[in-house]
């Protein structure tokens, strides 16, 4: 709570002071004095636009790093006898930041006291309550009252918001230093009059800026006090970032006995980054040790860092014998300001981790629920002033109920936008038919692999890794032919480059298998053996095609009824694709081994070296296929 009365003190005490000297000069008319305050001129008569309000004199705020104003709709009445101030009908006193309002405000010199309250209209319900605002904080009460020379004021029925919820007391009082003192308060988030449920207190005291010490407190909800009882509390409201200590919930599990969770310590780095340490301790000998960072710079990036590890001693408390269960499990969320960098992008969400962690710690419906743990850290750029864009991507797909994790690092992408190589600098009249030719041209790379998450950090993860780079290129273009058809002829070209292929032959293996009498039978089995062949290899494939199409209209008119016209469109189409045969040796795509189909007679088997590559196989023989088609689309006004 941050209500600052020394803010108001000065400017009540420079409004007094102003009035009371202009007020004697235009009584009591004095000679002009090099040493005495400036006034403004007096005026009896009301401005136009505003009703019935009076502005009187007041002193240059010497001192102040703000202008002191204030008004009364209806009136102010001014007693020089008295030296008391009265503003009635939605007065404001404003400061700088300050700003009080109320159906009437009293200033009296004499007893140095302000009082600002309400007023009751016909039917005895309170008008115009008194609100103060400062900067951001703001707050309603029945009555204020502040003796600006002893610095304590007194508040009735005060409502202020303090973070998400709002707090009330019944009578506050205030002292010089600043420390409030309220009776019968109570907290409650919801923002009725007559609230729901709260968080009644007997007594609260507080610190501007630094924290709220209250005594006993309740949970009542609909008026009816419930068996939930605080001793007392004690909360920091400390609007700067402090380091500090993280203190601890207790708790109890069937599986590691007692335990305290969240013992740790805060470190506030400022307003870019912050750093929590904690660590879970359990009676079984269970423990773990959690990192969260967060940072952020404004309009550039923000994100989030979280490290887990947990060491588990799995055992009951009578037995000696116990296994020690390492797992882990590491978050990171980053995201990119949009207008931080127009022409590029770097995002994060990582979540990585051993397969049972998030069912062992982090016991949710969710997380029991949910089988797949899934990462990206995407980079993109867009060159400027140029066709070409660009995409670097590492992605991991785990899958906790096969264990299987699927990891490409990285993907890269590059694109090229349609580019015209035959159209003219300066067109002068139609295009040309060959000025119609477009190019389209990518280029993609990538490291994969699939494997147990048992052996994900062993040297068979460097042996399954699959790399591979694909080219494509696309012809293609759009030619009017005989003023009504659309002719377009295609032409794609494909080429991959693999560094391993698949080799497979027909082989005789032995197996052991454990026999009923308890020894090893050696048996053999025939089946078909794959395994990679390192060595660069390119897999190009070249399509082809033409379409012709064009379009039929018609429409029919209607004099009377409320249908007006009735419009049909139909769009005939007809084409045709072609590809060369891949299976030729020319191309050397496809190899075979011989499978044993008698004692003297073998089936010859055809495979493609390509078989589960990064990018696909080429088909199995010539293709060529003739197209038609014809869509139609009725309207109707």
């Amino acid at each position: 709570m941050n209500i600052n009365f020394i803010h108001y003190l000065l400017a009540v005490a420079t409004l007094l002071i102003g009035n009371l000297v202009s007020a004697q000069m235009v009584k009591k008319p004095s000679l002009p004095s090099s040493n005495a305050p400036s006034t403004e001129e007096v005026t009896d008569s009301l401005p136009n636009n505003s009703g019935d309000t009076l502005r009187l004199p007041i002193a240059n705020a010497a001192g102040f790093d703000a202008p002191i104003s204030y008004n009364a709709k209806d009136s102010i009445v001014y007693d020089i006898t008295n030296e008391k101030i009265y503003l009635y009908g939605t007065a404001k006193v404003e400061q700088g930041k300050i700003l009080l309002t109320a159906n009437e405000i009293k200033i009296d010199n004499t007893n140095k006291l302000m009082t600002a309250q309400p007023t009751l209209d016909s039917l005895g319900k309170a008008r115009g309550t008194p609100h103060f605002t400062e900067g951001e904080h703001q707050f309603e009460a029945d009555q204020i009252t502040y003796n600006f020379e002893t610095k304590k004021g007194k508040i009735q029925q005060l409502v202020t918001k303090e973070g998400e919820g709002y707090l009330v007391g019944e009578k506050v009082k205030k002292n010089a230093e600043n420390d409030m003192f309220i009776k019968d308060a109570s907290y409650t988030t919801c923002d009725l009059d007559h609230p729901h449920f709260k968080i009644a207190v007997d007594k609260v005291k507080v610190v501007p800026d630094k924290l709220i010490v209250s005594g006993p407190a309740q949970l009542i909800i609909e008026d009816v006090p419930t068996p939930l009882v605080l001793p007392f509390g004690i909360f920091p409201v400390q609007k700067s970032q402090t380091s500090g200590l993280i203190f601890p919930s207790y708790g109890y599990s069937p599986q590691r006995g007692y335990n305290f969770q969240g013992l740790g310590y805060y470190f506030g780095g400022g307003e870019k980054f912050d750093i929590s340490f904690t660590t879970d301790i359990f009676t079984n000998g269970t423990w773990g040790l959690h990192n969260d960072i967060r940072y952020k710079k404004r309009y550039k990036y923000g994100g989030n860092i979280s490290l887990n590890y947990m060491n588990e001693r799995d055992n009951d408390y009578i037995s000696t014998k116990f296994q020690i269960l390492r797992r882990f499990a590491i978050r990171w969320n980053h995201s990119q300001d949009a207008k931080a960098r127009p022409y590029s992008k770097f995002s994060a969400d990582v979540n990585v981790g051993s397969t049972d962690y998030n069912r062992s710690y982090l016991v949710s419906n969710n997380n029991v629920l949910t089988n797949t743990l899934q990462s990206a850290v995407t980079y993109s750029k867009t060159i400027p002033y140029s066709l070409f864009s660009y995409t670097i991507q590492a992605r991991q797909n785990q899958n906790t109920n096969t264990r299987i994790i699927d990891l490409t690092l990285p993907n890269f992408n590059l694109s090229m936008s349609r580019w015209l190589p035959f159209k003219r600098k300066e067109q002068i009249g139609k295009l040309r038919w060959y000025e119609q030719i477009g190019m389209t041209y990518s280029l993609d790379a990538q490291a994969r692999a699939s494997i147990p998450d048992s052996l994900f950090f062993s040297q068979k993860l460097i042996d399954t890794l699959q790399y591979g780079m694909r080219h494509q290129a696309n012809l293609n273009a759009n030619v009017n032919l005989l003023k009504y058809f659309t002719f377009t002829p295609t032409l794609s070209f494909t080429d991959a480059i693999y560094t391993k292929t698949i080799r497979k032959t027909w082989d005789t293996l032995l197996v052991q298998t454990l026999a009923a009498s308890g020894e090893y039978v050696t048996d053999t089995v025939e089946k078909e053996v794959s395994y990679f062949e390192n060595g660069l290899a390119q897999n190009i494939r070249i399509n082809g095609g033409v379409s012709l199409g064009t379009k039929l209209f018609g429409r029919l008119n209607f004099r009377k009824g409320k249908v007006k016209t009735i419009r049909h469109e139909m769009t005939p189409n007809v084409g045709m694709n072609f590809s060369p045969d891949y299976t030729t040796n020319s191309w050397g795509y496809y190899r075979s081994y011989l499978k044993p189909k008698t004692n003297s007679t073998y089936d010859t088997i055809k495979y493609t070296i390509f078989d589960n590559s990064l990018y696909g196989t080429a088909g199995s023989g010539p293709q060529a296929a003739l197209t038609f088609g014809i869509s139609s689309n009725l309207q109707m006004k």
